[in-house]
């Protein structure tokens, strides 16, 4: 996703990754508080309106 969206660069996604890896252990997030990262990520991949009824 964050290639796809540009966030990224295809020649250095291991920087980008260690660099969020460093940041979400300093900041040390509960569980939940993931889970409404990852929740809010997913997201963003699915067109507007869907709301995963398939």
């Amino acid at each position: 996703m964050m290639l796809n969206s540009g966030f990224i660069r295809e020649g250095t996604p291991s920087q980008v990754m260690s660099k969020l890896r460093r940041l979400y252990t300093r900041a040390r997030p509960e569980r939940d508080e993931l889970n409404i990262l990852r929740g809010m990520l997913a997201s963003f991949q699915k067109p507007k309106g869907d709301k995963g009824n398939s």
